[in-house]
C-alpha cells in the first residue's frame, strides 16, 4: 500500500475542498501509454503535501500558476509552498496495464477490437491520474476524454457533450476517488430512460447478440432493483446516470461505483 495510516490521517487533516478536472487521451493504445492531464483544486492548512501518480513519464507540474521541477519518485509528487487555496496541474503519460490494476488494455480475441478501462479501488486510481488516493479525501470529478470516434466512453458522470472523438462528462457529486471508473471501446449499447435518468447496458461488440437476447430481462431486473432500493432510503440516488457494462479482465467482482458499474467478465466471446 502507498500510504501509512499516520500519513493518511495527516493529509486528511490538512486538506479539504478537493475537486478534479481530468482530461484523458486514449487515442493511441498501441503506444502503450495514454495521456492524462489533471487539475486538482484544494484548500490546505499545511505548506507541503503530495499527490500519487504511478510510473508516469513526460511529467510536468504547475503549482498555483508556476511550473516546477517535480520531485517525483515514481509514485509520489511532492508539493511545497502551498497556499490556503491551491490549483495544481499535472500532465503525464501513464502506462496501460494488462493485470487490471490501472488503465487496462484488452484486445478481444473474438474480433480483434480494442477496449480500455479503469476500474479502480484503493491504490489503483493513482495508476490512472494524479490524485490524493485515499477514501476520506472525497472529491468531485469533471472528466473529459479523447478517443477513437468509433468508440463509446462511459464514466461516473452523465455525458454532457460529444463532438466526434471528444467526450465531456458532467461534474459528479462528491465521492471517494478509488471509485473512479472510465470504460472506452466499441461497445454495443442498449439504453433507455427510467425515473428521469438515462440507463444503459453495454457489452463488447462480439457479445452484441447475447446482450440483445437478454436485454429485456436485464432492463426489467435493473429497474426493479433501482426502485426497490429507492424505496428503502429517504434520499433518491444522488447521481445523474446509471450504466452497467460487461468489462473484461477486471480484478474486482461487480460493485457499484457512482454512475457506471462494470461487471467483470471473462475474455470468452460466449461470456456475459
Amino acid at each position: 500500500m502507498s500510504l501509512t495510516l499516520d500519513e493518511a490521517r495527516a493529509r486528511a487533516a490538512a486538506l479539504s475542498g478537493v475537486s478534479y478536472e481530468i482530461d484523458l487521451d486514449l487515442t493511441d493504445p498501441a503506444a502503450g501509454t495514454f495521456g492524462c492531464r489533471t487539475t486538482v483544486r484544494f484548500a490546505a492548512s499545511a505548506p507541503e503535501t503530495f499527490l500519487e501518480l504511478t510510473d508516469a513519464t513526460n511529467l510536468t507540474v504547475i503549482v498555483n500558476g508556476v511550473a516546477t521541477a517535480p520531485s517525483y519518485d515514481g509514485r509520489r509528487i511532492a508539493l511545497s509552498g502551498l497556499a490556503e487555496d491551491n490549483v495544481v496541474t499535472v500532465e503525464a503519460r501513464v502506462p496501460y496495464v494488462t493485470d487490471g490494476d490501472g488503465m487496462y488494455l484488452f484486445t478481444d480475441p473474438a474480433d480483434g477490437e480494442t477496449y480500455v478501462s479503469a476500474y479502480c479501488g484503493m491504490d489503483i486510481a493513482q495508476r490512472v491520474f494524479a490524485c490524493f488516493d485515499q477514501n476520506d479525501l472525497k472529491a468531485t470529478v469533471a472528466l473529459s476524454a479523447t478517443a477513437d470516434p468509433a468508440w463509446t466512453v462511459l464514466a461516473n458522470g452523465r455525458v454532457a457533450e460529444r463532438d466526434g472523438e471528444h467526450w465531456r462528462f458532467a461534474r459528479t457529486e462528491v465521492f471517494a476517488i478509488p471509485m473512479f471508473v472510465v470504460c472506452a471501446g466499441p461497445w454495443h449499447s442498449r439504453t433507455w430512460e427510467h425515473a428521469g435518468l438515462p440507463f444503459g447496458w453495454h457489452a463488447r461488440r462480439s457479445l452484441a447478440a447475447e446482450l440483445d437476447r437478454d436485454f429485456d430481462e436485464l432492463r426489467t431486473t435493473t429497474q426493479a432493483c433501482f426502485d426497490h432500493y429507492g424505496a428503502l432510503f429517504d434520499e433518491p440516488m444522488p447521481y445523474d446516470s446509471y450504466d452497467q457494462a460487461f468489462v473484461p479482465g477486471q480484478n474486482w467482482g461487480p460493485w457499484s461505483p457512482p454512475g457506471a458499474s462494470p461487471t467483470a467478465t471473462s475474455s470468452s466471446p460466449a461470456a456475459g
